[in-house]
């Protein structure tokens, strides 16, 4: 094993640095994906004129549809207030399972992070490797930026 000091020691420093390197990294490139990405409306619009210029003789029309409605869903679920005016019964009924199903989908991965930051310190724990640090570090704090957006994504969705 190679040591960072000649004397064996390592000091908080030389386990700040490296971990502030990486989550900065993580950070540049959320904010650059954040940025790059088109919201649940452009894409929305995308489908439904791709659904109005769709060639007659060209079957699948009624796949585009689907994701149009699935689409509407994930609308619904982040706005679960606004309703879905001017849909038919069923149409609303199918546009809020979808809606639901990206609740639940919120649930699961928010789960699933709190369940990989716990098992991240459990299985490395006591942390009494300057590696054991590291790699804790930079899951538990990926997978707890995985876990609060998908907390604020259920919040939202009761709000």
């Amino acid at each position: 094993m190679v040591t960072l000091l000649a004397d064996g020691a390592v000091g908080p420093k030389d386990v700040i640095a490296p971990v502030a390197a990486v989550c900065g990294a993580a950070i540049a490139a959320f904010v650059a994906w954040f940025n790059a990405r088109q919201t649940a409306a452009d894409r929305l619009q995308s489908l439904i004129a791709m659904y109005k210029n769709w060639p007659e003789n060209l079957g699948g029309q009624e796949h585009v549809a689907a994701l149009i409605r699935g689409q509407l869903g994930e609308i619904w679920h982040r706005y679960p207030h606004l309703g879905t005016p001017g849909a038919s019964e069923a149409e609303s009924a199918e546009i809020e399972a979808a809606g639901k199903r990206h609740l639940y989908l919120d649930a699961a991965v928010f789960l699933s992070s709190v369940l990989v930051i716990g098992l991240s310190v459990w299985t490395l724990w006591p942390l009494d490797k300057t590696e054991d640090l590291i790699v804790v570090s930079l899951i538990g704090g990926f997978a707890s930026v995985v876990a609060v957006t998908s907390g604020l994504r259920i919040i939202r969705h009761f709000v």
